[in-house]
């Protein structure tokens, strides 16, 4: 028995020297033969090679490993704080924010208020209950029908936009830029209801000259459904149209900035911003809308800036 108490002590030694050395496939190893060589009455010392070994997996950035072995630790140890802390960290690295809000709020638990305080385990919580609240609120919106909201939201949307560069101005034969001025006759009545489906009428019927106009116009309407992949679908066709007008490029930006802004990707709303303003660089819009964007994270020099340069360019 000693013999064996000897030589689980210098198989745990060698997996912690191991591990100092950032060796840590060889120190799980060794915690491993130790864990196989303690008695089963050893579940405290068991239970701790196993949250080393998940230590180790967390350092190899393996979080199924950490998940495995935590469950294994806490198997032999209901309450080892350090075993749920690293499963809860691992959690969170799979996105599995649930599960990770059950092991932080545990850990608060067992460590009490003033404790979870002071080494940040209340605001980690708070943390992962907002990125959950976010996973499930995008879980619902994927699963969520697209419709309509209200005329009122609708027309308030379309008359904050320069729609006069949308409009049909010039003659076509083609059935499809035909059943395009029939869309707008629908949009100047307010039957909202209406337009989404003559939009993809008319793009069935391939269009010649209006194409690109239908192309925006639908991924407006996709976007007040917060249909916001069909959007971006639509606003991509007419910017990879080398043929499309500067001004309805430029809008097209603007508009697939929004969504961006809108599902949180602040990086590719302000690129498309930007791209809109260099496109056309006398779009009273592009200009407006990056200064909203600004404004929406406090950089209200930039914002005004562009706030000026849009009253210059639109009288209106």
């Amino acid at each position: 028995k000693q013999w064996y108490q000897r030589r689980v002590r210098e198989r745990t030694a060698e997996g912690n020297a191991f591990f100092k050395k950032y060796k840590y496939n060889e120190a799980t190893k060794c915690y491993l033969e130790a864990v196989e060589m303690y008695p089963d009455e050893n579940a405290a010392e068991k239970s701790e090679c196993y949250q080393n070994m998940a230590a180790a997996s967390e350092k190899l950035g393996k979080p199924d490993d950490v998940v495995q072995y935590c469950n294994k630790a806490l198997s032999l140890n209901q309450k080892y704080v350090r075993a749920i802390q690293r499963r809860a960290t691992a959690y969170q690295k799979l996105s599995n924010y649930e599960e990770s809000i059950k092991d932080w709020t545990a850990v608060c638990l067992l460590e009490g208020p003033e404790k979870s305080m002071k080494n940040g385990y209340t605001a980690i919580t708070d943390r992962v209950l907002k990125a959950y609240g976010n996973q499930e609120a995008k879980k619902l919106m994927a699963s969520r029908k697209p419709r309509l909201p209200s005329y009122t939201v609708i027309k308030s949307m379309l008359d904050s936009i320069h729609m006069q560069d949308f409009k049909a101005t010039e003659s076509s034969e083609s059935k499809g830029d035909a059943l395009y001025k029939q869309v707008w006759f629908e949009v100047d009545e307010g039957h909202y209801s209406k337009v989404s489906d003559k939009l993809d009428n008319a793009l069935q019927e391939n269009p010649v000259k209006f194409r690109n106009q239908l192309h925006c116009l639908r991924g407006i309407f996709a976007w007040v459904m917060t249909d916001y992949a069909t959007a971006i679908s639509h606003f991509d066709a007419v910017i990879e149209e080398s043929k499309s007008h500067i001004r309805l490029k430029s809008q097209a930006y603007i508009h697939r900035g929004e969504v961006y802004q809108l599902m949180g990707d602040k990086k590719h709303a302000l690129a498309d911003f930007n791209n809109a303003v260099q496109t056309d660089e006398n779009n009273p819009d592009a200009y407006l809308h990056r200064a909203q964007f600004f404004l929406s994270l406090d950089e209200l020099d930039q914002a005004i800036k562009d706030l000026k340069k849009s009253i210059e360019l639109d009288g209106e």
